[in-house]
């Protein structure tokens, strides 16, 4: 489903520059739970991110589907990135202001979602992530571990086939993190292809494969 080929990723900075990642290559199959693992500074984000479009490696490609993302215009990756491809980060980026609802309606404003679908959309997701409810609530008022999964209801509501998870678990406790993992491989378990990427080994091992990353390179990838 997901061919990462010969990805190679340099930032320059005047006169200066630092490669990222060099000749990262793989594959992903439909419906598979990988995490990727390494030391700060391995390249996991900066992977995670030219898998889900938010940056441009270098050189080499991403083809989803057999379609090659770097051939695609900025308005088809912007919808591309709309229905295909659900984030969860570990800083959750919620809006404080607005309710859970509105938090978890975003995405779907964007694809133009009629307001009838929109709401069964938000309720349905917010049923799988148990924080139906709750949908009044301000952002602000959330725990560390019902905003991240505030979070994965807003990465759900588009219904991607795609979950990229950036360290989803960082900013919370052992039982908060261990509900967040849970949470992820249920949604893997029913058909949802999930990438993670953690430093944690206790949560990589409650994936299918851990690729490790050391200085930009993969030195290993391991079917569990």
């Amino acid at each position: 489903m997901i061919k990462a080929d010969s990805l190679t990723k340099i930032y320059y900075s005047g006169n200066n520059s630092y490669t990222a990642l060099k000749d990262v290559s793989f594959s992903i199959k439909k419906g598979e739970f990988l995490s990727i693992v390494g030391r700060s500074g391995s390249g996991k984000s900066t992977l995670l991110n030219i898998i889900g479009t938010l940056d441009k490696p270098t050189s080499g490609s991403v083809i989803v589907n057999n379609k090659r993302l770097d051939c695609l215009t900025k308005k088809q990756l912007d919808q591309y990135r709309n229905k295909e491809i659900g984030f969860v980060f570990q800083s959750f980026h919620l809006e404080p202001s607005y309710s859970v609802y509105k938090n978890v309606e975003m995405p779907l404003l964007i694809a133009n979602v009629p307001p009838k679908e929109r709401k069964e959309k938000i309720l349905d997701a917010l049923l799988k992530v148990d924080m139906l409810g709750k949908e009044k609530n301000c952002a602000s008022q959330l725990s560390g571990g019902e905003k991240q999964r505030v979070c994965i209801a807003r990465a759900l509501v588009n219904s991607p086939s795609i979950i990229l998870a950036d360290e989803p678990c960082g900013n919370l406790d052992s039982v908060n993190g261990r509900v967040v993992m849970e949470l992820l491989k249920k949604l893997a378990q029913e058909g949802k292809t999930i990438v993670l990427v953690t430093h944690n080994m206790e949560d990589a091992k409650m994936t299918d494969r851990i690729i490790t990353l050391k200085d930009g390179q993969v030195i290993s990838d391991e079917i569990l």
